[in-house]
């Protein structure tokens, strides 16, 4: 627990001194941004509200059944994978600032 505690302060801090964009994604928030960065592009930001209510549905569900007992079934290298998949997705979507290109008005 005490090194996540640690790259939590750790991970803030930088944050905090670094990032001078209003954009940076620091957290938990990261991890979904670019899911929920395609939905929007797809069908518009009206969807993101639904997508909530059925993601609060779901966990409603789960609780009820008493599935979350599982989770502590799952190998840490699943979190592992996930973890490194949201870094990748989240790099890539940063390229095009870090060559100075602008995206075209649609």
């Amino acid at each position: 627990p005490m090194r996540g505690v640690a790259c939590a302060i750790f991970g803030g801090a930088c944050a905090g001194i670094f990032g001078a964009s209003d954009y940076n994604i620091v957290g938990p928030a990261g991890a979904l941004s670019g899911m929920l960065m395609s939905y929007v592009a797809q069908w518009g930001e009206g969807v993101l509200p639904w997508i909530s209510i059925f993601s609060s549905m779901i966990i409603a569900v789960c609780w009820l059944l008493r599935l979350d007992i599982y989770m502590l079934l799952m190998p840490t290298s699943v979190f592992e994978g996930f973890t490194v998949a949201v870094a990748i997705i989240i790099g890539l979507n940063q390229i095009n600032f870090a060559c100075g290109l602008v995206p075209t008005e649609k």
